[in-house]
């Protein structure tokens, strides 16, 4: 399949950058041709364009994204608010709990991983800044779902293909909103295996001044840390206080809506909303 009649020469170009990356630092022009289905041809000269302006670089007979593309990334990730005032407070979490920690975002449909803070340990989650998750899948997302009003929950849901990423990912639609309940109920969300086999995540809100939900906190690691109560209490009670932080930092001044207790009993009991409870509950909105 060709593509180049249907794209104008700057869609090339980003269309052509969304194949690095994938399994393989560097690829060769017959290989990107043959992925994007855009000629050989079309191919080179974008390449070059690319390679002009630093988001492309030569490397043997292959080529890789540019280092240009870690400048432009430096700047999106200072324009983000809680990554701005709030780093001093991620390194002291992640010291603390001694597990990742993540600082994620909303883009869409997906969350946006801006920052990953990996733990010293041997047994380290290994997600990388930048990783896009579907809204459904994984405690921050979930977080930053449950943040919208239902006609956006709707809408997104309806949008995406709930394909599962493992075997405990949502599948279905019912399950996700049963989910998003629980959310809403304590303002933590907690995600086992849904992302990576046997990894675990556990977020909570980052509110910005006017009450809007502008990211989510999460600290993850492997699924045996996070399955006890008092383990997931120590990791609650540290993650919730240095999102309030980061919070109040941004002029968030109102009484703090997560409920650490209820979101443990909540936990110890399974699931606690029966399948036809409204989605609506109290919330802050993003």
């Amino acid at each position: 399949m060709t593509v180049s009649g249907g794209l104008g020469a700057i869609e090339k170009a980003l269309y052509l950058l969304d194949f690095f990356g994938q399994g393989q630092s560097t690829q060769s022009l017959t290989e990107l041709s043959k992925a994007s289905g855009v000629s050989k041809a079309t191919c080179h000269r974008t390449l070059r364009v690319l390679q002009q302006y630093g988001l492309v670089d030569r490397e043997g007979d292959g080529y890789r994204l540019g280092y240009r593309i870690l400048e432009l990334a430096a700047h999106v990730k200072s324009s983000v608010e809680p990554w701005n005032v709030g780093m001093d407070l991620m390194d002291r979490l992640r010291d603390e709990v001694d597990q990742s920690v993540q600082l994620v975002i909303r883009d869409g449909c997906h969350g946006i991983y801006v920052e990953v803070l990996p733990a010293s340990s041997p047994a380290r989650l290994y997600i990388r800044p930048g990783r896009r998750a579907p809204l459904y899948a994984g405690a921050s997302t979930r977080l930053l779902l449950a943040a919208l009003e239902d006609d956006e929950v709707l809408a997104i849901l309806g949008e995406l293909k709930l394909h599962p990423l493992t075997d405990r990912t949502p599948r279905s639609e019912a399950e996700v909103l049963a989910k998003l309940r629980t959310v809403r109920e304590t303002w933590c969300a907690l995600s086992l295996g849904e992302m990576e086999p046997y990894s675990a995540e556990l977020a909570v809100p980052i509110i910005g001044a006017r009450g809007r939900v502008v990211g989510a906190l999460s600290v993850a690691g492997a699924e045996r840390h996070y399955l006890g109560r008092e383990s997931l209490q120590s990791l609650l009670v540290a993650l919730d206080a240095a999102a309030l932080g980061i919070s109040r930092r941004l002029g968030f001044d109102v009484v703090w809506p997560t409920r650490p207790e209820v979101f443990l009993s909540l936990c110890d009991e399974g699931s606690p909303f029966p399948a036809d409870s409204s989605l609506t509950e109290t919330a802050p909105r993003a």
